[in-house]
């Protein structure tokens, strides 16, 4: 079996965490929907209703529901947790809010969250290891240039994946290639 306790004190400084955290997120929310508002160049507009959207989903689950209402207290390294915020002190559990899906919905779920995943992570393992290995070897000298030459190509050779992963990946895209070639 094993043992988790966490403090009162440490308890309390994970919910001030939480707190400042949201004071920032809040801010930064608005100086970026300001920006999306009033910045987003003309070309751009057509992404702009989608940024909007993302960004307000994101403020309203995450800071909102979790930093405010729920205010998770995690039990690492136990798969659990508990939580301290008004709608838990209500009864509400922060579970009751999720909808019950059918398992299609979940595989379509599942299949947008790889998609989503390949989209964002592939691209940018892309620049992260070969930025490191750059990076590193310019710090302290200890990569020899057999390795950082292929990593400044694979660096180079970034936009060209990232627009082919994007196209690929991406159902919408694949039909609009396949119906136009």
């Amino acid at each position: 079996s094993m043992e988790v306790f966490l403090s009162l004190e440490m308890q309390n400084l994970l919910l001030t965490y939480q707190r400042i955290f949201f004071v920032l997120t809040s801010f930064l929310s608005v100086i970026t929907m300001t920006c999306l508002l009033t910045k987003t160049p003309q070309s751009q507009a057509g992404i702009r209703a989608y940024l909007l959207y993302i960004q307000v989903r994101f403020f309203k689950k995450i800071s909102v529901y979790l930093d405010v209402l729920f205010a998770p207290i995690p039990a690492f390294p136990a798969l659990g947790g508990y939580c301290l915020g008004p709608l838990c002190m209500a009864g509400i559990r922060a579970h009751s809010v999720l909808m019950n899906r059918s398992p299609a919905s979940l595989k379509r779920q599942r299949q947008s969250l790889v998609v989503l995943f390949v989209q964002i992570a592939v691209p940018l393992i892309m620049i992260i290891v070969p930025a490191f290995i750059l990076f590193t070897s310019l710090a302290c000298q200890c990569i020899p240039f057999r390795v950082t030459l292929p990593a400044y190509c694979v660096l180079i050779f970034h936009p060209l994946a990232h627009n082919l992963i994007l196209l690929s990946v991406t159902p919408a895209y694949r039909r609009f290639i396949l119906k136009h070639i």
